[in-house]
């Protein structure tokens, strides 16, 4: 381990931590949602146009502001 990639090696072995302790819950979200919708209907879709089929359009209520004076 060297100084210059000594951030990198942080990162990875926190990125494996946290992926690691989730696992069986990210594979059990992942099997459910794949009876609801085949894999290969939605493997067309990149991370962003998916993140938009499931969640829709922001919606930014400009009234909001107005009304919490």
């Amino acid at each position: 381990l060297q100084m210059k990639n000594k951030y990198e090696y942080i990162r990875l072995i926190c990125q494996e931590k946290i992926t690691r302790s989730i696992k069986q819950q990210i594979n059990s979200f992942l099997e459910g949602f794949y009876k609801i919708i085949s894999k290969s209907l939605i493997s067309i879709f990149n991370e962003q146009e998916l993140e938009l089929l499931i969640l829709g359009l922001p919606r930014n209520d400009i009234e909001h502001p107005k009304t919490n004076k």
